[in-house]
């Protein structure tokens, strides 16, 4: 008679072994890690694109910021020409 699948895989030797292991603690500590990696991995990018985003808006804020100090009223008139 034909065994039919269980939740267990019979060895050679008499033995039953399940199929679906417990993890072990170095397996743990392995996926900790890497999740902690990629963490670091995203937060890392996302800090450097706030950072370069950061920098052209400064300085194009200082352009116009300045361009309104030294133009004053004909500020509005500079953009209606263009």
């Amino acid at each position: 008679m034909p065994k039919s699948k269980t939740s267990l895989i019979d060895k050679d030797d008499g033995s039953s072994q399940p199929l679906l292991e417990d993890k072990t603690d170095d397996e743990k500590e392995d996926q900790r890690k890497r999740r902690n990696m990629l963490t670091l991995i995203i937060t890392s990018s996302l800090n450097m694109l706030g950072y370069g985003i950061y920098g052209t808006a400064y300085s194009q804020w200082i352009y116009v910021r300045f361009e309104m100090d030294a133009l004053g009223a004909n500020f509005s008139k500079l953009d209606e020409s263009a």
